[in-house]
């Protein structure tokens, strides 16, 4: 397959990676000259770095740009001379739903979310086996069919394992399993530097901190973008888990144990052995490797 990808951030280079590494044509830009030089050094990408010199040749447009450049990408997609499949990446889904009309029907759109990343950004930190082994959104739109062919053709080429979803049911799943984290993370990390005993925790942090606090030292830029697009369900959500927290904290001042503790860790092993796309399980901590690096 031929592609093009516009942006070539983590998710952006990642795919990029991957896709050469499956015997695809992959030709790509980015607004960063230093990343769509250092791709073509590598031979990730094509010479050809203006996509005015190679739109015409790919059968699908990759793009992995922020939320609010979405729009003016899809514009810019839509004034294209001949239709090609689009495959979009962005997190939340609902903006992209009440704009969805400025793509024509004859441009088939693919919509996925790969739940994969790192607390790092950038193409030098891209990796080919970023999406291996995780899940993947496949979201629905009303009015429009998902180019099966071409969703299983990105599946396999990230080694990730799709899972369909509406709009709604998409906004409100990553709300929980993705938005919720990264903010009790951030709330840790502010939590310790925060306290009157100075930066002593600092010299004691273990694997315990490290693992809890990963997604918490993500860009805050990126997040801010991403929790105001799903600002509904992330208050929300939010607002369970605060009013959680404080009914803890209320039982253990008082001497008291929160008795949800006690299925904390049945819940975990729920969600590392939930099979996915009907037969494959996620890897557990044990299985999983780290991404690779070509």
């Amino acid at each position: 397959m031929k592609i093009g990808i516009i942006g070539l951030g983590l998710i952006g280079g990642s795919v990029a990676r991957a896709a050469r590494q499956a015997g695809w044509t992959v030709y790509a830009t980015d607004l960063r000259p230093e990343a769509t030089q250092a791709a073509r050094s590598e031979g990730v990408i094509e010479p050809e770095i203006d996509a005015a010199q190679w739109i015409s040749r790919v059968e699908a447009l990759v793009l992995t740009v922020p939320p609010t450049a979405l729009l003016d990408w899809l514009r810019w997609v839509a004034k294209l001379p001949r239709p090609v499949a689009v495959v979009e990446m962005t997190s939340v889904k609902r903006p992209l739903a009440v704009q969805i009309d400025v793509l024509p029907a004859s441009f088939p759109l693919l919509s996925l979310h790969p739940m994969a990343g790192r607390e790092v950004v950038g193409y030098e930190n891209s990796a080919a086996g970023l999406f291996r082994g995780h899940p993947c959104a496949v979201v629905e739109f009303p009015g429009r069919q998902v180019p099966q062919t071409l969703a299983e053709a990105f599946l396999a080429m990230m080694g990730a394992h799709g899972e369909s979803l509406s709009v709604a049911q998409h906004d409100r799943l990553v709300a929980l399993v993705s938005h919720l984290p990264y903010l009790a993370s951030a709330a840790v990390l502010t939590t310790v530097a925060q306290d009157s005993t100075g930066n002593g925790w600092a010299r004691l942090a273990g694997t315990g901190f490290r693992d809890t606090t990963r997604v918490g030292a993500s860009d805050p830029g990126l997040w801010q973008e991403i929790l105001a697009a799903n600002r509904e369900a992330v208050g929300e959500v939010f607002r369970h888990y605060a009013e959680l927290v404080n009914d803890w904290a209320g039982q253990l001042a008082a001497g008291g144990w929160p008795t949800a503790l006690a299925k904390a860790p049945a819940i975990r092993t729920q969600a590392m052995n939930t099979p996915r796309d009907g037969s494959t399980r996620w890897a557990t901590d044990a299985e999983r490797t780290e991404p690779d690096e070509a």
